[in-house]
């Protein structure tokens, strides 16, 4: 079975092995971007969960939920926070990162 990405295939084995490799090499930056795109996903969900306690009328879920709302903004801001100051080094100092074609030539060149 192969696996189609960006015009190329590529067998189940090495799609894996392509994807392991990016998960291993991701570098602070990007994993920091990531982070920041899963709490926009919670606070969608805060407003499903406050949009339902209102239709439901369940109160009593309200100081739980504001303090779990509390929380993640609060790690929303400390995410942003570090992601700009990833992102401001990383244009001082330079980028490091490589694609998986100049990883493995690079390893196979040692």
């Amino acid at each position: 079975m192969k696996i189609k990405l960006k015009g190329k295939e590529y067998t189940i084995r090495e799609f894996f092995k392509r994807w392991k490799w990016g998960i291993e090499n991701l570098t602070p930056r990007q994993r920091l971007a990531s982070k920041l795109q899963g709490s926009i996903g919670m606070v969608c969900a805060f407003i499903f969960a406050s949009t339902m306690i209102y239709i439901t009328g369940t109160w009593y879920y309200i100081p739980i939920f504001v303090f779990a709302g509390w929380l993640q903004v609060l790690d929303i801001i400390n995410t942003w926070q570090q992601y700009k100051l990833s992102k401001s080094i990383e244009l001082n100092i330079g980028s490091t990162s490589k694609t998986f074609e100049e990883a493995i030539t690079e390893k196979e060149e040692e």
